[in-house]
């Protein structure tokens, strides 16, 4: 990214709070890649994702949005590591600070188009198209996609639609879950990245959330 001239910002998982999902539609970019966990909700109906925060979870902090449905108790599979927030599908449509202004939306982790909910709060919210997998992926896997995806997006000036397929055949399905990456809405598809920029490259800011909570997590869920 740096090599097509794109200014970035990265975000430690120490800054991957409730609050931080709250204010990131403010900072104005274009791209943003959410490199974190999330778990499905088997309980709710449509099955909604939550982000994964790196906020240890405790049932006196937020409880007014706990009680609302804004957060989410965030849990490892194996329950062998300890829990942490997550901000659901609700939190993203009703707490972010401002609409993401035409912004592309990265989730790099497991679950991102699983369901309709947790895409289609970001579109609510302005962001463009939501890029993401379909189900349980490998930090390896996604790392090695997701480059791809950014040169064909970035530097290739390829659509979302012949940017997804192309990572996807350079690195395949997850190998252990058989998960794809795709894209929503699907008619954003032929969106390009100079379309979403609508200006010069050298001006775009993308910020980059690294969140390793639970880093050895092979499957969460929320609840």
């Amino acid at each position: 990214m740096s090599e097509e001239g794109l200014s970035v910002d990265t975000y430690g998982p120490k800054d991957v709070t409730v609050s931080f999902y709250s204010a990131l539609p403010a900072y104005d970019y274009r791209l943003i890649l959410l490199r974190v966990h999330a778990g499905v909700d088997q309980q709710m109906e449509g099955h909604p994702v939550g982000l994964y925060t790196a906020e240890s979870y405790n049932e006196l902090n937020y409880p007014q949005e706990q009680l609302s449905g804004l957060v989410a108790v965030g849990r490892s599979y194996n329950r062998s590591q300890g829990t942490v927030f997550a901000v659901t599908p609700k939190f993203i449509t009703e707490k972010s600070a401002t609409d993401y202004r035409g912004a592309l939306i990265v989730i790099m982790g497991c679950y991102g188009l699983f369901s309709r909910e947790l895409p289609q709060a970001f579109i609510d919210r302005g962001a463009s198209a939501v890029i993401g997998w379909n189900g349980l992926v490998g930090l390896g896997h996604t790392d090695k996609a997701t480059p791809s995806l950014l040169r064909e997006l970035v530097a290739q000036r390829h659509t979302v639609s012949e940017s997804v397929k192309a990572a996807m055949k350079e690195v395949g399905p997850d190998p252990d879950y058989n998960s794809i990456m795709g894209y929503y809405p699907r008619e954003k598809g032929d969106l390009t990245f100079s379309d979403i920029v609508k200006g010069s490259l050298s001006e775009l800011v993308a910020a980059i959330p690294l969140s390793d909570v639970l880093s050895d997590v092979r499957r969460e869920q929320i609840s």
